[in-house]
């Protein structure tokens, strides 16, 4: 769209607007007259909602003029979010049945994911875990083996011999596993290097793209930001990478070929027109979010081979990092342990989320059944996101098995299957319904 008629679009939104308050922008949408006008309908919407929930709204890279609503949009109220992407849901709806385009399509899928975010907000009550994971996400947690194995916990007790209970020892051992404040810049961004080189011999990346790092204490711990035209901005919390042994799969999850790379996918599969203009603005409760949650842990696992990944840290990131390489493996055993503790996780904040588990109870069971470290800001997070957090868990464990099954049947490898999945979501055609493919 050339700016001259973006900017008229804009204008009239406003005057629209302006007229007869949010609820008449309905009537601007009920005019749209091509699939790009629709698009730009869905990122006004969207970007209102972030307005009136800013966490529901992860990023935007799209055009400015769309972020400049006036304040009848700024301020809508939650009833009237609902009527507009209803408002539009229909009108696309209509506008496919009697003109189908793939890219229409695919718009309809974003635009139930934005519907679906909008009713959870809504509903008076708020959504079971289970719920939220088929209604948000589309993955049923029913059949999924959850429970972590007692024999895990055996191994870990035979890993960390001495006295005191087992999370007692286990806290011990990540005491010494802490890198220096000093330190950790080097250590991270080394880690960080690995990464990017091993994606590169996978999948070319382009001549231009550029990952900024801000360390910075006013967030969490980790937040990627894709600020188009093949750049992120990574903020890290120095204190999230302290702890040695997660401190190589961050740099993976975050950049490469996690987080900054899906979006440079992304962008090449576009070609030269680019991304639309609907893939600019990011959901964060979406079933694309989850499913680049799920990918960017399993590209964890296909940058480094349990055996690449012992080699790398003992070599490299222990020496860096200040620590004995002579833990080395016995670091490598516990870590893979933790990690398959994970399926621990999940039952107790389904419980604490439904209110079966008081958070007392919530903390002690993560710390004794799952060993987690930070139970507390765990808890806060699904407190806030809900069932959000399948993405690092459950929804990496159905791609991996999807992906699985996609390499034996095409003949391909699992490093193309996971870039075509990046890369074409809602055509992916996988074995569960992650992303909905529209229809």
């Amino acid at each position: 769209m050339n700016s001259s008629r973006q900017w008229a679009l804009v204008a009239l939104t406003a005057l629209v607007m302006a007229a007869g308050g949010f609820t008449s922008y309905r009537y601007w949408l009920a005019a749209l007259p091509n699939v790009e006008d629709e698009a730009r309908g869905y990122v006004a919407v969207a970007l209102a909602l972030g307005r009136y929930a800013p966490s529901e709204v992860d990023s935007y890279f799209g055009p400015a003029a769309l972020q400049r609503m006036p304040p009848q949009a700024a301020s809508a109220t939650l009833p009237q979010l609902s009527d507009q992407v209803a408002h539009l849901l229909r009108q696309v709806k209509r506008s496919q049945s009697e003109s189908p385009e793939p890219r229409r399509a695919r718009l309809l899928g974003k635009i139930h994911d934005l519907q679906r975010v909008i009713e959870s907000l809504k509903a008076t009550r708020q959504l079971s875990f289970d719920k939220q994971a088929q209604q948000l996400y589309g993955i049923e947690l029913a059949g999924l083996e959850l429970a972590a194995p007692t024999q895990l916990l055996t191994e870990l007790d035979r890993l960390l011999p001495g006295r005191g209970t087992l999370v007692d020892r286990m806290n011990l051992w990540r005491q010494q596993m802490l890198i220096a404040a000093d330190r950790r810049a080097a250590v991270f961004e080394r880690a960080l290097q690995e990464c990017r080189l091993r994606t590169q011999q996978q999948w070319p990346l382009p001549s231009e793209e550029s990952l900024q790092i801000t360390w910075t204490r006013k967030t969490p711990a980790a937040w990627h930001r894709y600020l188009g035209q093949s750049r992120s901005q990574l903020q890290i919390n120095p204190d999230a990478v302290a702890y040695f042994p997660t401190l190589l799969s961050m740099a993976c999850h975050e950049a490469y070929p996690g987080h900054h790379v899906q979006y440079l996918l992304l962008e090449e599969a576009a070609g030269e027109s680019g991304l639309p203009v609907e893939d600019t603005v990011v959901l964060l409760r979406s079933r694309q979010s989850v499913l680049l949650e799920g990918a960017a842990n399993l590209g964890v696992e296909l940058a480094f081979s349990q055996s690449q990944r012992l080699a790398f840290e003992r070599d490299v990131l222990l020496p860096l990092a200040g620590l004995s390489v002579d833990i080395a493996e016995k670091q490598a055993a516990i870590g893979r342990i933790e990690d398959q503790l994970a399926t621990a996780i999940l039952p107790i904040l389904r419980d604490y989320h439904d209110g079966r588990l008081s958070r007392d109870v919530a903390v002690r069971r993560l710390q004794s059944d799952a060993l987690v470290p930070d139970a507390g800001a765990l808890l806060d997070f699904t407190s806030s996101l809900g069932a959000y957090v399948i993405g690092y868990t459950a929804a990496r464990d159905l791609l991996r098995s999807a992906i699985t099954d996609r390499v034996a049947a095409n003949g391909s490898t699992a490093w193309a299957e996971l870039k075509h999945v990046v890369e074409h979501p809602a055509d992916a055609d996988l074995p569960f319904l992650i992303v909905e493919k529209p229809k």
